[in-house]
């Protein structure tokens, strides 16, 4: 394909409803006959594999092979969160974080009362959401408001709450020995940077090393039982999350010649941190808490005579965007919480089961195996089918905000967890899926654009793949197969 061509291509997806009427059953009885010589592929030994293709044009199932079979989908279930996100939020939906005060600010700047902020699950508080690499950066805009305000002391507490999700931080079937990886960072309705803490190692000349917390948390510090590393540039350093008193203890050898390598964990209580890390913030601006920063207590309300200060507002797409390209989980988790708390009032998981349960009637699947535990897919107890992830893509492709949601995959050769798979001329940017992997278990959800972009057909298709005894790699490579073998069998 020419260089134009492929430019082309990339333009025409999101225009594509092509008709193709011509021969759609040869076309089909073709791809059915490469599915079987890939599904029989030793790799797939013992495995159990879901496949359902539809056709968007016609508006009709393509090709299925155990499409009713529910199965773990990893990070495909992803493609329900966003959809539920697009339609229960709306694209121009912005996530609001206010701070308030309870009392009055008094001559001097001295505020007499607490400060609450109020989380509603913005997941948003990231540097990279304000084009920084600053850990610190998404405090940046509450420090200067409150600067602002005049404010330059508070009497009471920070109030940190976080109540409009539940108290479930760690969904359930999460890998338990692997809660301190960024992937598995726990969820609340406030947090900041993505629930995790960074520390910056840099070995000194006399043999010792510095390290330094990122961003600064007021009461954290950094102990560290580290050895220096024969190799000079050789960094092997883990970090443990922050114990009850605040300790994240860095453990491994590092080099001499290290000046600067950072490494990170997750942190236990989100609102806590983000608290912290904001008091240490308002420190370094000259704002003193008196008081200290704590959740609300139970049964504790905001009084009626507290005034809003300042407003925190984030836009939902740029979000989903990172959510799908990047696979990010706890995007995911928050999405689903949020839907959750502005459908019911109240961010749990089972409310977000609920919303899935109730696209499930509407798509007429109801009856077939699902289960919900999380939003992003990371546990092994989610349960879905093919069919209806091919559902609910076919439904996102007629809704009007289809061209947001199809921008959040990744593209073929292009972009995000797609960037390196079929990348050969004949596929780059004809395929936008969502990739999915835990152990045992692979899937490749999306969308595939066959034949002339101009009169092509557009099709909605996901692949699962659950017990199979080899690699991830392997999974991918039949993935890829069969969407080469769908843009062939559909010419």
């Amino acid at each position: 394909m020419t260089r134009s061509g492929v430019a082309f291509l990339a333009a025409a997806w999101l225009l594509a409803s092509g008709t193709a009427a011509a021969a759609r059953d040869a076309r089909a009885d073709r791809f059915a006959a490469a599915a079987a010589r890939l599904l029989a592929k030793k790799e797939l030994s013992g495995a159990t594999v879901g496949l359902a293709v539809h056709s968007l044009a016609s508006g009709s199932p393509f090709y299925a092979h155990g499409a009713e079979r529910g199965l773990a989908p990893a990070s495909n279930l992803k493609l329900v969160t966003l959809y539920l996100a697009f339609a229960t939020l709306g694209p121009d939906f912005q996530f609001e974080t206010p701070v308030l005060a309870d009392g009055p600010l008094v001559d001097g700047g001295r505020l007499e009362g607490s400060l609450w902020v109020r989380g509603s699950g913005d997941p948003s508080l990231r540097p990279c959401f304000f084009e920084s690499e600053d850990d610190a950066a998404p405090l940046a805009p509450f420090v200067q408001a409150l600067q602002l305000q005049g404010v330059r002391s508070v009497r009471g507490d920070l109030v940190v709450d976080a109540r409009a999700f539940d108290g479930e931080t760690i969904p359930q079937g999460w890998p338990r020995d692997q809660l301190g990886e960024e992937y598995a960072a726990p969820v609340a309705a406030l947090g900041l940077n993505g629930n995790c803490v960074r520390v910056r190692v840099s070995a000194l000349g006399d043999g010792g090393f510095l390290s330094v917390l990122l961003p600064e948390v007021a009461g954290w510090r950094v102990a560290h039982d580290l050895t220096p590393a024969g190799q000079r540039d050789a960094f092997k350093v883990g970090l443990l999350p922050p114990d009850a008193k605040g300790v994240a203890r860095l453990r491994g050898s590092v080099g001499g010649d290290v000046r600067g390598a950072y490494v990170k964990t997750t942190v236990p209580d989100p609102p806590l941190y983000f608290g912290l890390a904001l008091q240490a913030a308002l420190a370094r601006a000259g704002i003193a808490l008196e008081g200290r920063v704590r959740p609300p207590a139970e049964g504790e309300k905001l009084p009626d005579k507290a005034r809003v200060l300042y407003t925190r507002r984030s836009p939902l797409l740029p979000a989903l965007v990172l959510c799908g390209k990047e696979s990010d989980n706890l995007i995911a988790e928050q999405l689903l919480r949020a839907c959750a708390f502005v459908r019911y009032g109240h961010g749990s998981i089972a409310n977000g089961a609920r919303l899935v349960d109730e696209l499930a009637r509407e798509l007429g699947l109801a009856e077939q195996p699902r289960r919900i535990v999380d939003g992003s897919g990371l546990s092994r107890d989610d349960v879905v089918t093919p069919a209806l992830l091919a559902a609910v893509l076919a439904r996102a492709y007629a809704a009007p905000w289809r061209d947001d949601y199809v921008r959040c995959l990744p593209i073929s050769g292009v972009d995000g967890t797609l960037d390196r798979r079929m990348n050969e001329p004949a596929m780059q940017y004809r395929v936008r899926a969502k990739t999915g992997y835990i152990a045992r278990v692979s899937g490749l959800s999306g969308y595939l654009l066959a034949g002339d972009p101009e009169g092509g057909d557009v099709f909605a298709f996901s692949f699962l793949m659950n017990g199979f005894k080899g690699g991830n790699a392997e999974m991918k490579k039949v993935q890829d197969d069969l969407c080469r073998a769908l843009v062939s069998a559909a010419k």
